[in-house]
């Protein structure tokens, strides 16, 4: 990597067979030059650990020495994948203290341990990865970043000066990144997943279940992957806890619990039907039948996505499900979190997830293994011939 201190004469990962770990040599060591792909010996290093994570430091009293003994890196870390449903705040173009080693990320100038300094820009994601039940907390580095958003450190520096705000910067890989699928293999520290490759994909690689994975694991619920017939016959809600702050949750015909849900379709309608203010409603077509989305001034991200539409277009939706009364008929509809511009590729990678967890769900409602297929049974009866039929035609087509 590019050294950030005049005092660093490189910085990098060093690999054997048991993992990788940093390195740091140090202008002051004069050591010879480290070459990628080439095989050393290592003596006298210094090791550091920050926040769970080790390195070396090779100083004047470390001796270095090329091996012709055979070395082969192990990989690091696990793979996952999933679908980006959340960017977080603190992505995009940050500063960080340009202390010799030190990584922290300042606020309003001031680094926790070196207080106020002048800073060095980098660039990161910090996002959630959902595959439809479960999801990780995940970062991306500055050179993960450049790979799946096509933004690179010295862009985002551009961005940001022609705009006169950082905003822009995380906004756009908002843009770049809400909805789609990547598969990931990285490590975990502390809670979250640091990304070292990433690749988009619109195939459904799991690996959640991976013991290391577990401390990211977040306890956001999760995005579930509804077609509209399923989504619109969801009009019962019930709450687990009775406190007033509780997450309301939909009862699907299925028989499985939903309070966010994660829909890419096409944008079909868009329209501000609003009276004392701005209130727009959008209809989205998720496999053959559509959905409704709202989005009031509570949405404004994505209240404004729809105002600046140009329908047909297809769109990622990750929302709240929300019920509502017309008359004696409960709608239901999406109150968006999140409304993004994808292409088809992503469209047909959703619906071929989409199909497949509900297949899973309408055999587990058919074999009395759904987690709440009793309660399904009683408030809809036990017809889900019109969701079969959905997943049916998207095998045909």
């Amino acid at each position: 990597w590019e050294p950030r201190s005049e005092t660093i004469a490189q910085v990098g990962l060093l690999g054997d067979e048991s993992g990788r770990l940093k390195f740091v040599k140090w202008e002051s060591a004069g050591l010879p030059e480290l070459v990628e792909g080439e095989t050393y010996r290592f003596q006298n290093v210094v090791t550091d650990e920050y926040q769970g994570r080790y390195s070396v430091s090779l100083n004047s009293a470390t001796v270095v020495e090329p091996s012709e003994e055979a070395v082969s890196a192990a990989a690091d870390g696990v793979t996952v994948g999933g679908t980006v449903v959340a960017v977080q705040e603190g992505s995009g173009l940050i500063k960080r203290c340009p202390e010799a080693d030190c990584t922290r990320v300042l606020s309003g100038g001031q680094c926790g341990e070196h207080g106020a300094v002048e800073g060095e820009f980098d660039l990161r994601i910090k996002a959630v990865i959902d595959d439809g039940s479960r999801s990780i907390n995940v970062i991306f580095d500055a050179e993960a970043t450049a790979a799946v958003s096509g933004i690179s450190l010295s862009d985002a520096i551009d961005m940001a000066m022609d705009a006169l705000s950082t905003d822009v910067v995380a906004e756009e890989i908002s843009a770049r990144l809400l909805g789609r699928r990547y598969q990931l293999t990285g490590r975990v520290v502390g809670t979250y997943f640091l990304v070292n490759e990433a690749t988009k994909t619109t195939d459904t690689p799991g690996g959640f279940d991976a013991r290391e994975v577990e401390p990211a694991l977040t306890t956001r619920e999760p995005a579930r992957r509804l077609f509209a017939e399923e989504l619109n016959a969801t009009t019962q809600t019930f709450r687990e806890r009775d406190e007033e702050r509780a997450p309301v949750y939909g009862l699907t015909p299925t028989g499985v619990d939903v309070n966010r849900v994660l829909v890419v379709g096409t944008l079909i309608e868009t329209a501000d039907i609003g009276s004392d203010s701005e209130y727009w409603r959008a209809k989205v077509f998720a496999a053959d039948s559509p959905v409704y989305v709202y989005a009031s001034e509570y949405q404004p991200e994505a209240m404004a996505v729809l105002k600046s539409a140009e329908p047909p277009m297809y769109v990622a939706v990750v929302g709240k499900l929300r019920t509502y009364e017309r008359g004696d008929r409960t709608n239901v509809a999406i109150e968006p979190e999140s409304i993004t511009e994808v292409d088809g590729g992503t469209r047909d990678a959703w619906v071929a997830e989409t199909a497949n967890q509900t297949r899973k769900r309408l055999d587990a409602f058919e074999t009395g293994d759904a987690p709440f297929g009793e309660e399904a049974t009683v408030a809809y009866g036990e017809d889900v011939n019109a969701i079969d039929a959905v997943v049916m035609s998207t095998v045909d087509t």
